[in-house]
């Protein structure tokens, strides 16, 4: 079976969370922004990836074409750039919940997922959520809607 080349689009938080998790678990890992920053190239460096820079239509596509999946960072709009170059090739488009949830599934140890939706009080209710675990003697984490993404604590072991 061939190792999986994951696109991450949007270097924020999220992302750089996301293509880290990947990195470590030996996957291919490409990362772009729509305004790559010194930042941006100094992160990719230091995981060891490439930065791609997609100024046209069709450097999207060439870009989509190097790759398996694509996983947009949160904030990435649905009619972004490259999730309709990615719908038109076909290539999966997943999210940092969905790779998070995935990486656990495949984990000998799982461990459970609770998850949090709606408009208003997430953060709140995700951090109520972890007290009130917390005050139970469970060990949890308030990922995803907080200054943690889930992927920063899919290979710790809590």
């Amino acid at each position: 079976m061939s190792v999986p080349t994951t696109l991450v689009w949007g270097l924020g938080i999220a992302g750089r969370a996301v293509a880290g998790v990947l990195v470590a678990r030996g996957e291919g890992v490409l990362v772009g922004d729509d305004a790559p920053s010194p930042e941006h190239r100094a992160f990719a460096a230091s995981v060891g990836v490439d930065l791609v820079e997609a100024a046209t239509e069709d450097d999207v596509d060439a870009m989509m074409a190097r790759v398996d999946r694509l996983a947009p960072a949160p904030g990435v709009p649905e009619g972004h750039r490259v999730i309709a170059s990615a719908r038109r090739r076909g290539v999966p488009i997943v999210s940092e919940l969905e790779l998070a949830y995935d990486i656990e599934e495949s984990a000998s140890a799982r461990r459970p997922m609770l998850g949090i939706t709606g408009t208003d009080g997430k953060t709140t209710t995700t951090l109520m959520a972890q007290a009130m675990l917390t005050s139970a003697g469970r060990v949890a984490g308030a990922v995803g809607n907080t200054e943690t993404a889930p992927q920063s604590r899919c290979h710790q072991q809590v």
